[in-house]
C-alpha cells in the first residue's frame, strides 16, 4: 500500500491539526479554569488528558467521515506527522519561543509520577489508523 494522498486530502488533514491543536487549546483553558481548583493539578492534568484525546477522537471521526482516508498507510503517514508536528511545537516553540528549560518542557512526560501527556503525543499517532478501523469494519453502518 502506498500512503500517496491527494492534495485535496493532505490539506484537510494538515488544517484538521490546526483545529486539534485549537481543541487543545481550549481543553487547557478548560482545566486551568473550571476543574483545576477543585481536583488538583495532577488530577486536572489527567482529566484533560484523557479528555483532549477524546476530543481529538471525535474531530478526527467527524472529519475522516467527509474526507476518508483510503487505506492504513495513509493513516499511519497522516498520524505521524501529527505526531511530529505536536511535538515539534511543544518543544520548539516552548524553548526557543518562550524560553521554558528543557527540564519544564519535560515534566508533564515522567509517567512515573502520574503525568500521561505523553498518550495524547502517541494518539495523535495513532488516531487515524483507529478511526480508520472503526469505520471500515465490516457491518459498520457508519463506514464509507
Amino acid at each position: 500500500m502506498q500512503p500517496s494522498i491527494s492534495n485535496k486530502h493532505f490539506i484537510v488533514y494538515l488544517l484538521t491539526w490546526l483545529l486539534l491543536f485549537v481543541a487543545g487549546f481550549i481543553n487547557g483553558t478548560i482545566r486551568e479554569f473550571v476543574y483545576k481548583s477543585y481536583v488538583g493539578e495532577l488530577t486536572a492534568h489527567q482529566i484533560s488528558t484523557f479528555t483532549l484525546i477524546i476530543f481529538i477522537t471525535a474531530i478526527v471521526g467527524f472529519v475522516y467521515r467527509r474526507y476518508p482516508l483510503e487505506n492504513y498507510a495513509q493513516c499511519v503517514a497522516i498520524g505521524l506527522t501529527w505526531m511530529l508536528m505536536t511535538a515539534a511545537w511543544e518543544f520548539v516553540f516552548g524553548h526557543y519561543v518562550m524560553g521554558h528549560p528543557w527540564e519544564r518542557l519535560l515534566f508533564d512526560y515522567h509517567i512515573r509520577d502520574g503525568r500521561i501527556w505523553v498518550l495524547v503525543i502517541l494518539w495523535m499517532g495513532w488516531v487515524t489508523v483507529f478511526v480508520h478501523w472503526v469505520k471500515t469494519r465490516p457491518g459498520q453502518k457508519f463506514s464509507r
